[in-house]
């Protein structure tokens, strides 16, 4: 008999996701088809909401078998081969919900497992939003009074004592497009605020989200600190082959978490030295010139903050052929520039997002 199921489908960001066609699949073993469940597929309405409706017994597998028996004994004892459908005790029931749509231009497929009391699901992409610093960025600068750690960090050799202020620049990047993607305007004051109030709690928190579940975008910073910049195996090669990824995000009309990378480990431990951004957009100034717009939270409310980037040769590598062949391998050498003033940028890297509701006191 078939069921129906009723859920909601949305954006990573809540918003409702409409025009989503929905099936039901069962999933099976590795080489084998998924088995299609559905009877009358879903579609999502404006608000999100769909219904499909799905088959259940339609996910049994069925093995053929052959055997020998007689034909028809007692008159008949020929043997004769006679084939059966015996369903496949093997066969476990993992329904499986698949979402079809298009975003951008894209057509896109996304799975989720069906389980109990869950009947709201999230896609992977989020709507483009325009984001404006001078709008949607906070209005104080990435300063904050004291120590930002509960306990101190011991004086080791070679590394200078912490200072008495703190950034939270990676948690003030992601907050600010959290209040963009939720639709709250920004909170309005124009000074840090103290230690353990609501926001420095939220922002805090969501510095520590952009260091990975394990810490892994830390040591990421390290890695790149102890790289040479002009090299294949550099930080302005890795650069370029991570715009890529960041510039498609940029194109979906969605802001990327940047990593930038100024400090070399050859001259300093200060892993803090370096910083976290946001960028919104970008631009090709150039053949070999791009400007990527960024909310950078030591410049509150500034629009012109850019990481202004140019293709660089860094070396060759070898292509297979007989007989073998040269070709240039290409880097970023990158300059963030403000106004008329610029600092260097040894590279840049992007830091996974995950939008969060602010705090409803903000």
């Amino acid at each position: 008999m078939a069921e129906k199921f009723s859920g909601k489908v949305l954006f990573a960001n809540g918003f409702p996701a409409q025009s989503v066609l929905v099936r039901v699949f069962d999933k099976d073993e590795p080489g084998k088809g998924d088995d299609d469940l559905t009877v009358d597929p879903g579609r999502s309405d404006s608000q999100g909401k769909f219904t499909v409706r799905f088959e259940p017994s339609r996910y049994l597998d069925y093995n053929t078998i052959s055997t020998q028996e007689l034909r028809n004994p007692p008159w008949d004892w020929t043997l004769t081969t006679r084939t059966r459908r015996i369903p496949d005790i093997t066969d476990i029931y993992l329904p499986y919900l698949e979402f079809r749509y298009t975003f951008n231009g894209r057509r896109c497929v996304h799975t989720a497992f069906m389980v109990p009391f869950q009947s709201e699901f999230r896609l992977p992409e989020i709507p483009a939003f325009d984001f404006k610093p001078s709008v949607h960025g906070f209005k104080f600068i990435n300063n904050f009074p004291g120590y930002a750690l509960p306990f101190s960090i011991p004086n080791l050799p070679n590394l200078s004592t912490v200072g008495s202020d703190y950034g939270l620049c990676g948690g003030m990047s992601c907050a600010a497009y959290d209040f963009l993607l939720a639709g709250q305007s920004i909170p309005s004051q124009t000074t840090v605020p103290a230690k353990g109030s609501v926001l420095n709690q939220y922002l805090y928190r969501r510095q520590i989200d952009t260091y990975g579940a394990f810490g892994e975008y830390v040591a990421k910073f390290a890695q790149w600190m102890v790289l040479p910049d002009d090299t294949v195996l550099g930080t302005q090669k890795r650069t370029y082959d991570e715009f890529e990824e960041i510039r498609a995000k940029l194109d979906d009309g969605n802001a990327v978490v940047l990593g930038l990378v100024y400090v070399s480990g050859s001259n300093t431990l200060e892993i803090w030295n370096n910083h976290q951004v946001l960028a919104y957009g970008y631009s090709e100034v150039s053949a070999t010139t791009i400007d990527i717009n960024i909310y950078d939270p030591n410049y509150p409310q500034r629009d012109d903050v850019i990481i202004q980037v140019e293709r660089v040769p860094v070396g060759t590598t070898f292509v297979p052929g007989v007989p073998p062949r040269k070709k240039t391998v290409l880097g970023f050498k990158c300059t963030q520039r403000v106004s008329n003033r610029s600092k260097d940028l040894r590279g840049f890297f992007a830091i996974p997002y995950v939008p969060v509701v602010p705090p409803a006191e903000l």
